[in-house]
């Protein structure tokens, strides 16, 4: 019986696995959290009873099964950083776009007026 909650718990993270995986590809990142409560609740359910029993005790499949669970949360993982990174980069670039952006105004020798020297009041140029 024990061994069927196993199988059981290991079937359902790897469920979960794929879903979180499917968002990420989508870049449906957003998403992924609507998933965390599930996950953890089934992980502390697996590690239970892994805790409770033997490890040894464990048949050539489900110790497949969690080494595959252990691969796509492994996977997922590097999917997330990648998602960290590509937020980080189009913040970096929205920052540089910002700091190179023109008013549409000129200085007095003629040059354009940097966006990031306009500190919020309007001054009249000709």
């Amino acid at each position: 019986m024990i061994q069927d909650m196993i199988s059981t718990q290991t079937g359902r993270l790897l469920e979960i696995l794929a879903q979180e995986q499917e968002l990420l590809l989508a870049g449906r990142a957003r998403e992924v959290v609507s998933l965390a409560a599930e996950k953890l609740e089934t992980m502390e359910q697996l590690e239970k009873f892994l805790s409770t029993n033997h490890v040894q005790a464990l048949s050539p499949q489900q110790r497949d099964q969690i080494r595959r669970v252990k691969t796509a949360a492994s996977e997922n993982g590097v999917y997330f950083e990648a998602v960290r990174n590509g937020m980080r980069h189009a913040i970096r670039r929205m920052e540089t776009m910002h700091a190179n952006a023109f008013v549409g105004s000129y200085t007095q020798s003629g040059g354009q007026l940097p966006f990031s020297e306009v500190t919020g009041g309007y001054q009249k140029r000709a």
